[in-house]
């Protein structure tokens, strides 16, 4: 039984899958919608559709990662997409999440990323380069906040 501190300091989000297993365990990251009807939408309309609820700590909540883009479906350089991560690193540190060292570290690890030019989707960049994930995590992030279509979405790290 959950005692009362749980209750206020967890929300129901909800993960729509197309088929009846979750295949999340192969990825870095697990997204969650604040509807059922936006996890619906991701789930379609397949025989096997599946929707999870899970309770997300106000931890989780709050330690969100803030893109910035207006949509996860922005078009942006690599360049554009390391410039916020590492405006996020600087708001750990003012935060206390990390040290001053741990965060000149973490600029380091990204300026030694190699990653591919041209123009990609914020998604494609969170779900493709696990390393910026790694970074965030180390940064002291426990999720990725984004909107779509005005609902609130977390991209949960594990």
């Amino acid at each position: 039984m959950k005692t009362f501190k749980q209750f206020i300091t967890e929300k129901i989000f909800y993960r729509g899958l197309s088929d009846k297993y979750d295949p999340s365990y192969k990825t870095h990251i697990e997204w969650f919608s604040e509807t059922e009807e936006l996890a619906k939408d991701y789930a379609g309309n397949e025989e096997n559709s599946t929707i999870i609820t899970k309770n997300l700590s106000n931890n989780i909540i709050e330690r969100s990662f803030q893109h910035g883009f207006r949509t996860a479906f922005t078009e942006i350089k690599a360049s554009d997409f390391i410039s916020r991560i590492k405006n996020g690193i600087n708001i750990a540190f003012k935060n206390k999440w990390i040290s001053r060292e741990e965060g000149i570290k973490l600029f380091d690890e990204i300026d030694n990323l190699d990653l591919p030019k041209g123009f990609k989707r914020v998604f494609d960049w969170w779900n493709s380069y696990p390393p910026f994930i790694n970074i965030l995590k180390k940064a002291g992030y426990k999720s990725i906040h984004n909107i779509e279509n005005n609902i609130n979405t977390y991209g949960v790290f594990k």
